[in-house]
C-alpha cells in the first residue's frame, strides 16, 4: 500500500523525527531490535575471542576465531549495516550486500507492505525498480495488531497509555503506527518536500528567463553577416525530454559486510588447510 502524506504541501522538513539525526543533517532510519542483536553478538563474541586468547594461539583456536570472526561479519551485514539515510540530495538503502543511493528526483514513490518500500527511476530504456528496505521491516500482522490494539484504545475494550487523552490527534496517530510506518511517512515527506522544492526552482528559473533574455548585452552583438555566413551560435540550456528525470538510481555492492565476511573465511580456509 502506498504510504500517505498528512501534509498538504510540504514546505520544510517534519519538526520532529524517528530517525537519528547526525551532526552533517542526515536522518538514519535503523529499527532498535537489530542493533540490540549487534551489540549483544559482540559482546558473547569478545567474551569468547578473550578466552582463546588466555588459553593459547593453537591452530584449533585460529580456526574458531576466523570462523566466529566470519559469522560475525554476517551478522554485521544483516543488522547494523542495514539502514536508510536520507539528507539534501536523496536516499541511500543499505541492504545486507547491495548499496543503493536514489536521489530525490528519482523517487517516484514510497510504500509500505512487508518492509518500506521505495520505488525508483533508471535509464532508459529500463523499467523503474522497487528497492526493498531490509532495515525497515514492517510485517503485516504486526500492523494489524498494532490496528487492532488503537480500535480497542478508541473503544475503551482496552487500557490506554498514560497521558494518551492529553495527546494532541496528530500525536495519538503516532502512537497508534509502527516504527516502520512512521519512517515510511516521515521518507514520504520528505520526498514531497524535496519534489515542492524543486517545482518552486523550476517556476523561479521560467519567471527569469524572459527578464534575462529582454535585457541588452552590448558585448554579444552579433558581427555583421556576410554573403553565405551563418548566424552565430547562441549557447542553451538543454532540457530533458518529458517524464525523463535528470538523476536515476545507482546500485553498488556493500563492501564493508562484504569484506567483513570473505577475509575472516578466507583465513579459516587457510588455517584449516595448514592443519
Amino acid at each position: 500500500m502506498s504510504v500517505p502524506n498528512d501534509q498538504g504541501r510540504s514546505t520544510g522538513t517534519p519538526a520532529t523525527t524517528a530517525a537519528r539525526v547526525t551532526s552533517d543533517g542526515k536522518r538514519i532510519f535503523q529499527m532498535g531490535p537489530p542493533v540490540v542483536i549487534w551489540w549483544c553478538w559482540v559482546a558473547l563474541i569478545a567474551v569468547s575471542l578473550g578466552d582463546l586468547v588466555i588459553q593459547g594461539h593453537a591452530f584449533v583456536s585460529l580456526k574458531f576465531a576466523f570462523g566466529a570472526l566470519a559469522v560475525t561479519g554476517l551478522v554485521y551485514a544483516c543488522t547494523l549495516w542495514p539502514r536508510v539515510i536520507a539528507d539534501d540530495r536523496g536516499i541511500e538503502v543499505r541492504n545486507p550486500f547491495r548499496r543503493f543511493v536514489i536521489p530525490w528526483p528519482a523517487v517516484r514513490g514510497i510504500f509500505l507492505a512487508d518492509s518500506v518500500e521505495v520505488q525508483c527511476a533508471r535509464s532508459m530504456p529500463r523499467k523503474d525498480k522497487t528497492i526493498y528496505s531490509w532495515a525497515l521491516s514492517s510485517p503485516r500482522r504486526t500492523r494489524a495488531r498494532a490496528q487492532l490494539r488503537a480500535w480497542q484504545w478508541d473503544q475503551g475494550k482496552r487500557n490506554r497509555p498514560a497521558g494518551y487523552n492529553q495527546l494532541p490527534d496528530q500525536a495519538r496517530n503516532l502512537v497508534k503506527m509502527t516504527t516502520a510506518e512512521i519512517m515510511a511517512r516521515e521518507l514520504a515527506a520528505l520526498s514531497d518536500d524535496a519534489r515542492f522544492k524543486s517545482v518552486v526552482a523550476a517556476v523561479d528559473l521560467d519567471s527569469t528567463a524572459p527578464d534575462q533574455a529582454s535585457e541588452p548585452k552590448a558585448d554579444t552583438a552579433p558581427a555583421a553577416a556576410g554573403p553565405g555566413s551563418q548566424p552565430q551560435d547562441q549557447e542553451r540550456l538543454v532540457q530533458p525530454e518529458p517524464g525523463q528525470p535528470i538523476q536515476v538510481l545507482s546500485a553498488t555492492w556493500a563492501w564493508p559486510p562484504l569484506l567483513a565476511i570473505v577475509l575472516p573465511a578466507i583465513g579459516c580456509v587457510v588455517t584449516t588447510l595448514v592443519k
